[in-house]
């Protein structure tokens, strides 16, 4: 799981420096970057309650509710990743 969003971060980051001047300021990046702080905030919590050999059990709709944010989340993110491509048409740029 951190394998792959460590490969996105650092493939994104090599993305948003090829065209630093126009991509950094973009607003559509800086709701992506939230969205990815918030995931990773959702996910590292739900490693550690569901995964950990420590843990204790859970209701059946916490696990479910942390799962169906992340999708959510993770929707919002590709979603926004995609629009990213079409701001210039979005806000008149």
């Amino acid at each position: 799981m951190w394998l792959g969003f460590i490969l996105t971060v650092i493939s994104g980051l090599v993305l948003a420096v090829a065209a630093a001047t126009t991509r950094l300021l973009n607003p559509i990046l800086l709701v992506k970057l939230v969205l990815v702080a918030i995931a990773t905030v959702i996910m590292r919590r739900m490693e550690k309650r569901l995964f950990s050999p420590t843990a204790k059990t859970l209701e059946p709709g916490e696990g479910r509710g942390m799962a169906a944010a992340l999708l959510i989340l993770w929707l919002a993110v590709t979603t926004a990743g995609r629009l990213i491509a079409y701001s210039a048409t979005i806000f008149g740029g």
